[in-house]
């Protein structure tokens, strides 16, 4: 009985240290995140859009800087061709070439988009691991 009520004790206080204290020691805020979940910074420096030649295509172009002093894996850039009342025609994807960007690493990206009339302009946006 004694070995029962020993046994008992134990689970109770494992039980409050799990709930009341948590099972994780590192504590998240979102205002200040631990360092390690901090992530890399990637920022368009410059862009542009050419036609190919004959025009079948546009290149989407432009130039990607990692401006944090984390390195960012996987940077994808999506096009989106838009008319000239902002509505989707076409959405593109491509990768930063290198496609791993280090601190303070200026790369760069191309993403081939079907030429089609009623494209007027292009937003881009990126992505990263």
């Amino acid at each position: 009985m004694k070995n029962y009520k020993f046994f008992l004790l134990i689970v109770f206080l494992l039980c409050f240290i799990f709930i009341f204290l948590g099972c994780n020691s590192e504590t998240y805020d979102k205002q200040n995140p631990p360092k390690s979940a901090i992530k890399a910074n990637i920022e368009i420096i410059d862009w542009t859009n050419r036609l190919s030649d004959p025009p079948l295509y546009y290149y989407v172009e432009g130039i990607l800087k990692n401006t944090s002093n984390k390195t960012a894996d996987y940077v994808k850039v999506t096009t989106k061709a838009l008319d000239k009342n902002d509505k989707l025609v076409s959405i593109n994807y491509g990768y930063a070439d290198p496609y791993t960007i280090f601190p303070n690493q200026e790369v760069t990206f191309q993403v081939m988009v079907e030429n089609k009339p009623e494209i007027k302009k292009f937003a881009i946006t990126i992505n990263w691991e």
